[in-house]
């Protein structure tokens, strides 16, 4: 720091200097050399010199370089006759930091005119920058804040005119910012109902959370849950609504609810099977016993009118005549021709709808799931007791070819889902096609090295080739509103995975389609875990 002492000042100077002392606007006196004659005690301490320490130092060795500049050609103007300066820079502390600063300069003339130096009042603005600094971070943190929300934030005026939105809420609607800004709310919401409350200040509106309908730019609704809360700035009231979208809530939300009602549903099954199940075994045991005696009683009444054939008694030939008008009544040939038949077909109609009880009863288990050696054929058979009615019903020929493989270890209740979900499929395939005849469904078992496989085959409208890579994620699916839930398919692929195999699919639009599921012949680590 240059420690040569230059201008003496004026009895005037000090007079001046000594009054500037005593305030705390810091000020600093420079000669035409630009060397300090002068500086208060309030421009010491703001730079940390002790006092006099400054007096005959030029400015320029306690201004950065960058600030030189600035000083220079303020002090030029004044020499040139201009108004009195003001400027921003910057000065050196004592221990080296930078303190800015905003200086208003001025001349001292003399009485005769003649410029003797400049004096210069120093405003410390560095807590006012610091706190500029730290309002642009905040304001900078909350909008990096509100752009990474998810939800749309909308700021209003009063009168709910569109002041401010963020990335999300052009996302949501479709709306660049450009364009609503300055527009109504009642751009963004089906309903004015809400715009309407904050022009009224209404208290069923400001700070609660309510339902409604938005807007897209391309005419389609949004459900939204609105939350709107008021603030006051500069004596103006300001709106702030966060807007979440609640499409995929709502979705899930159905999927819940219409997984409650098919697990519901899964829970009556079970118990309904359980109730048909002890009647139906007393009708099973009591036809068994009717085909029994029926086959004691058919032997008594022939060895009976073979007696009655033998004997000459009078009153044998006369309860023999009384027998034969009582056979012819009733048809007697018929009976004995034909009611071992009707009693057999019945028990055979009992064991299936026992056959089917069981299946639902199987299928229905909530317990974990275990591996277990099954016959594949045993299994697909239980899934086409449960569908044949529906294929008699819309006249579709099913040709199988199921021979007895060895048993491989499968979770049985979730093969024979995966089965059944396949043959609805290719049934619901067929009947969209409305034909009386002509329909087909193939189900066929092979054996190929380590694996088995379930091929099901259609004869149904096929699936287009756009659809095929989506066919097995969840909720995709082709079917009408209200006849699919895009699971099933997801589900037996999950399935079939998990048992260590695949699902693959072939089909020709308008041609049908075709189904192959393979499965280890070996246990898996992966299969039968739920």
């Amino acid at each position: 720091m240059p420690n040569e002492r230059a201008t003496v000042p004026t009895p005037i100077h000090l007079r001046l200097a000594r009054l500037l002392d005593r305030t705390s606007q810091a000020l600093v006196i420079l000669g035409l050399d630009r060397r300090i004659t002068h500086a208060n005690r309030a421009f010491e301490q703001l730079l940390g010199y002790d006092e006099g320490a400054l007096v005959g130092v030029e400015i320029d060795a306690i201004t950065p370089e960058e600030s030189r500049a600035i000083t220079a050609q303020a002090l030029d103007r004044l020499q040139s006759g201009s108004d009195p300066q003001r400027y921003e820079k910057e000065y050196w502390h004592r221990d080296g930091h930078r303190v800015p600063v905003v200086v208003s300069t001025d001349y001292d003339r003399e009485p005769d005119g003649q410029i003797r130096g400049y004096y210069a009042f120093v405003t410390d603005v560095g807590p006012l920058k610091a706190a500029q600094e730290a309002a642009r971070r905040s304001e900078s943190r909350l909008r990096r804040l509100a752009e990474s929300l998810l939800d749309a934030i909308v700021v209003t005026d009063a009168e709910a005119r569109i002041t401010l939105l963020n990335p999300a809420t052009e996302r949501i609607f479709g709306r660049a910012a450009r364009e609503a800004i300055g527009q109504p709310l009642d751009l963004l919401l089906e309903s004015d109902g809400i715009p309407r409350g904050l022009r009224q200040r209404d208290p069923r509106i400001i700070g609660q959370t309510t339902e409604t309908r938005g807007r897209h730019q391309d005419g389609r609704a949004i459900p939204l849950e609105v939350s709107v809360g008021a603030v006051e700035l500069s004596g103006a009231t300001e709106f702030v609504a966060s807007m979440r979208d609640l499409t995929e809530r709502n979705r899930l939300r159905a999927l819940i609810l219409r997984s409650e009602k098919l697990a519901s549903i899964g829970l009556l099954s079970a118990g309904l099977a359980h109730e048909i199940n002890n009647p139906l075994a007393f009708v099973a045991n009591d036809l068994a016993m009717l085909e029994r005696d029926l086959k004691s009683l058919h032997s008594l009444v022939e060895a009976w009118q073979a007696a009655a054939q033998a004997s000459h008694d009078p009153a044998c030939r006369e309860l023999r005549a009384q027998a034969e008008a009582l056979a012819e009544a009733t048809d007697w040939p018929y009976l004995r021709d034909h009611l071992p038949d009707l009693v057999r077909r019945t028990r055979q109609g009992v064991r299936r709808i026992s056959q089917i009880v069981a299946n639902l009863r199987s299928l229905s288990r909530t317990g974990p799931a275990q591996l277990e050696p099954a016959a594949l054929s045993d299994l697909v058979e239980s899934a086409l007791d449960m569908v044949r009615p529906r294929m008699s019903q819309s006249a579709i020929e099913l040709h199988t070819h199921l021979p007895s493989l060895p048993k491989i270890p499968v979770v049985p209740a979730q093969i024979t889902q995966v089965v059944l979900n396949l043959l609805l499929n290719a049934v619901q395939a067929i009947e969209s096609l409305g034909r009386p005849e002509g329909n087909r469904i193939d189900v066929r078992i092979e054996a190929h090295a380590d694996r088995q496989v379930i091929e099901i085959s259609d004869n149904g409208i096929g699936i287009e080739p756009e659809n095929l890579p989506r066919l097995f994620d969840p909720f995709f699916t082709t079917k009408p509103v209200g006849e699919g839930t895009g699971l099933g398919l997801a589900v037996a692929h999950g399935v079939v995975t998990a048992h260590g195999g695949t699902i693959e699919v072939e089909s020709t639009p308008g041609s049908g389609a075709r189904f192959r599921v393979a499965l280890p012949a070996l246990p898996t680590n992966g299969a039968g875990r739920d």
